[in-house]
């Protein structure tokens, strides 16, 4: 036979909400000291949640301790409760022994109602603040570090600032969405710091690691590209521009060039050149036209009075016109597997700046 022990309230007929169920004190009224002494030191209570009725008797138990009072029984006070929803809640803190675990998912706060919770770290004064009134997180004194499933370092941040990502192959800083396509309007900003009142800011720099170089840190690696706080760009080796196409190779009597795609263009003539049009070009880019005639088929010519300008590729392309030196536009040479290169600049949608670059080049890559 299971043997218990009830403690009833037999004294009320209609519990409303904090009224004591039952409960069980503990206390020394026979010490010698008095005073706080012969108080009740401890209690463990059931307290009820509302007013009770024929589908409700909510009740959460209550347990308080003593220090220098009487943790008698009451109707608000509490050290630890049990709710009839089965929420703990604590008036202090919660000591885990080390090697213990909480089990499930952890909680705290509620959607639009948090609280701090902080932890600290075996240095003085290094913690990781989860700080709810300014929905920030800090990390104080120590790294953030975010490893792979073998326990690499992918990302760390340390406390001066410095972030390093990856040790296993390339990493990337993307600004997209999760399936990897580009989203309109967004953007990546790298800012140095500003200076104090009107002084210069600092620089932006990227580093590579150039063969031949050892060491750790900043000793395995050279500054490629320094952007100073002026605006000042500075390549610290030579750079390099790709030869691209235009958008059909060999070109017939329209010749379309994407400006993206590159800075110099190497193009075969199929035909006489009645239109050049010229796509997502800037104000102020540079770049070279390469026109071969073909080898067996030519000569052709080419309509300097008929280039236009689409900067945003929309369709809605501007009659550009071409200043050359002296007023007069470049005749093509008329000699079959010879090339003849032009450079121009952009002044404006409508107006670019053309020169000879070189004329009767003999073509060895046909």
């Amino acid at each position: 036979m299971v043997q218990s022990i009830t403690l009833q309230n037999t004294a009320d007929t209609d519990i409303v909400n904090n009224d004591i169920l039952g409960q069980i004190c503990f206390a020394a009224p026979n010490e010698g000291t008095g005073t706080d002494a012969i108080l009740i030191a401890a209690s463990m209570f059931a307290r009820s949640e509302g007013d009770f009725a024929a589908d409700n008797n909510a009740t959460e138990l209550v347990f308080t301790t003593g220090a220098s009072a009487s943790a008698a029984p009451g109707a608000t006070n509490y050290d630890m409760t049990l709710s009839s929803t089965g929420t703990l809640t604590l008036a202090g803190g919660l000591v885990i022994a080390d090697g213990g675990s909480v089990g499930g998912t952890l909680t705290v706060g509620v959607d639009d109602t948090g609280h701090d919770v902080k932890f600290f770290g075996a240095t003085s004064g290094s913690y990781m603040l989860w700080d709810e009134s300014a929905d920030d997180l800090i990390v104080r004194v120590g790294d953030i570090i975010v490893q792979d499933g073998s326990g690499n370092t992918e990302i760390a941040m340390d406390s001066s600032g410095t972030l390093v990502l990856g040790v296993n192959g390339d990493r990337q800083i993307r600004v997209d969405n999760q399936s990897g396509t580009n989203t309109a309007g967004n953007h990546l900003d790298m800012r140095a710091g500003k200076g104090t009142g009107n002084a210069t800011g600092g620089s932006v720099k990227l580093y590579t690691s150039p063969a031949g170089n050892s060491g750790s840190g900043t000793n395995a690696h050279a500054v490629a590209v320094e952007i100073d706080g002026e605006g000042t760009v500075e390549f610290k080796k030579a750079t390099y521009h790709p030869i691209a196409n235009a958008e059909a190779e060999p070109e017939d009597g329209t010749v379309t060039i994407d400006l993206r795609k590159a800075n110099y263009f190497d193009i075969e003539i199929n035909a006489n050149v009645t239109a050049i049009n010229l796509l997502y070009g800037k104000v102020g880019q540079r770049f070279m036209i390469r026109f071969e005639q073909d080898a067996t088929s030519g000569p052709r010519t080419v309509a300097w009075n008929a280039v236009t300008n689409d900067f945003d590729g929309g369709g809605s392309a501007v009659t550009a016109a071409i200043g050359w030196p002296g007023g007069t536009a470049p005749t093509m040479t008329a000699t079959d597997d010879k090339a003849d290169t032009f450079g121009f600049v952009i002044r404006a949608e409508g107006h670019m700046d053309g020169f000879v670059i070189g004329q009767n080049i003999p073509v060895a890559d046909n």
